[in-house]
């Protein structure tokens, strides 16, 4: 195995499929718990809604949701 750095936050750790650390992958966890659990109450809620109320970035919610979202 080679050491390659985290694609978020650039730490040192050894390679695997996903290039992110578990710090990385527990802070992905849990913005998108917050979005799912702002969604399940306000399922009429825009993407801006979402931002305003969960404290996440837009382009935050876009990574974590890219091909997840459905018109």
């Amino acid at each position: 195995m080679s050491v390659v750095n985290c694609r978020d936050c650039g730490k040192v750790m050894l390679e695997r499929r996903i290039r992110l650390c578990n710090d990385c992958i527990e802070s992905q966890k849990e913005d998108l718990l917050k979005i799912k659990e702002y969604l399940s109450n306000n399922r009429e809620a825009s993407i801006m809604d979402v931002v305003q109320h969960t404290g996440l970035s837009l382009n935050r919610i876009r990574e974590l949701t890219a091909g997840n979202i459905h018109a």
